[in-house]
């Protein structure tokens, strides 16, 4: 039997969307903070087995990471800590995450607890310099404290920024601080490329950079692109479009300047090639894929701004391609029927804290054309759950309609009850697993 049934759910399983909003669940070997101290102190830190969080004993993060031996852990530092950073400090491993609790706002700015990472004054630097290593601050704070501090990150990778608490630009006392004006301009953010090394951000004042901490603290950090595919996954012998946005802040006058998006494999099925791709825009990219199996692109933004400086940031986007013969490849691949008018999604519910037109995501109301609009990264949605007996007995009590949908718990499978009034023999509960195509 074929359902004429369409079901419209928009559940964002957020990592990088348009920007993170949300820190991921912990991973075997991340690092977490667990009280005030020196960065380089193992009783700052504790680290995760698997399943619970131990004492470190001897290890901090990064130590005796290398450009050569790097790390894939991530570390959080978490809301109420204040971890210190003395001297020159350099370290590879996955995504540093400075967090709050609650999300900070205008409104509750005096309440919210931080996590902080302190930069000691008189030349203090903390440098990231992994492959792929951004640094995401979701509320908490990350204090230049004097002069001649500096935070380095390599180039191509992204400071993600949110919950920014300040009614206007300017006056908040989270993310990157200070930012008032009459701040000197030595407390920097520096990209480096090889051994060259150049100023992206200041603190305030003058300075040999584009952009000042209030420039991205109020605009989510550095501009980074955001990959996306039409379908994905994309059944094999089907075209998935690939896509770019941007997010994070970009100066009026930068907005206007030439770009470059420059596509290239990352990784793919045994014998795959990909020669990569230089666009000038963020024009669609058509990619036909013809073996199963999963691919990784990136795409990296390049530009050069007004002083003439060569900015660059890039993502990665997976693709899973199925087999031909896979169930999910015999369904509904219709173009959507479109039309012009924006119709913003006006109930939602969230676990990533954030909701309202006050919310600088606009959430639900950027996800347009929804009833109902569910998001998390760490939940997942639960409908009702009966036994086979049970579903009978609803629809012998003549309680059933069509269109009714349950989780069958007996036959382990998503079911809906269909009236069919052509033939009324088909009426009734059936599992939903058979891909079809609403007329």
């Amino acid at each position: 039997m074929k359902f004429k049934f369409l079901f419209f759910l928009f559940l964002a399983m957020a990592g990088f969307v348009s920007a993170q909003t949300a820190a991921p669940a912990p991973q075997l070997g991340d690092f977490k903070s667990v009280a005030n101290g020196a960065w380089t102190d193992p009783a700052t830190w504790q680290i995760y087995n698997g399943s619970t969080w131990e004492n470190t004993i001897t290890e901090y993060p990064g130590k005796s990471t290398t450009s050569a031996t790097p790390a894939t852990y991530s570390v959080f530092v978490e809301p109420g800590t204040n971890v210190s950073v003395s001297g020159d400090q350099i370290y590879y491993f996955g995504n540093l995450y400075i967090l709050a609790d609650p999300a900070p706002s205008a409104t509750n700015a005096l309440i919210a607890s931080y996590g902080k990472v302190s930069l000691a004054p008189n030349g203090s630097s903390l440098s990231l310099l992994g492959n792929n290593q951004d640094l995401v601050i979701l509320g908490g704070i990350l204090d230049f404290q004097g002069v001649n501090t500096e935070l380095k990150l390599k180039r191509g990778n992204s400071i993600v920024l949110q919950y920014y608490n300040g009614a206007a630009c300017g006056t908040g006392t989270n993310l990157l601080q200070p930012e008032a004006a009459g701040a000197t301009g030595n407390k920097k953010i520096i990209f480096v490329d090889g051994t060259s090394e150049y100023d992206y951000a200041v603190s305030g004042g003058a300075g040999n950079s584009a952009y000042n901490f209030s420039d991205l603290n109020c605009n989510g950090g550095t501009v980074s692109p955001v990959p996306a595919a039409t379908l994905n996954p994309v059944c094999a012998g089907k075209t998935t479009i690939l896509s770019t946005t941007l997010t994070g802040f970009i100066s009026a006058a930068d907005l206007l300047l030439p770009k470059s998006y420059i596509w290239s494999l990352v990784s793919g099925p045994t014998g795959y090639t990909f020669t990569p791709v230089t666009l000038t825009t963020a024009a669609d990219l058509s990619l036909t894929f013809t073996a199963p199996g999963t691919y990784v692109f990136n795409v990296e933004l390049v530009y050069l701004n007004v002083l003439g400086i060569e900015i660059s940031a890039s993502q990665t986007i997976t693709i899973e391609v199925l087999a031909a013969g896979n169930a999910l490849c015999g369904g509904c691949f219709k173009d959507p029927v479109t039309d012009a008018v924006k119709n913003p999604s006006i109930h939602g519910i969230t676990s990533l804290k954030r909701a309202g037109v006050r919310n600088p995501d606009n959430w639900p109301m950027v996800r347009e054309s929804a009833y109902t609009v569910l998001e998390s990264n760490s939940k997942g949605f639960v409908i009702n759950r009966l036994t086979t007996t049970q579903l009978n007995a609803i629809a012998t009590a003549g309680n059933a309609v069509d269109g009714m949908m349950a989780y069958d718990t007996t036959e382990k499978c998503l079911k809906l009850y269909v009236v069919d009034l052509v033939n009324p023999a088909n009426t009734g509960w059936s599992c939903f697993n058979t891909p079809a195509c609403p007329n």
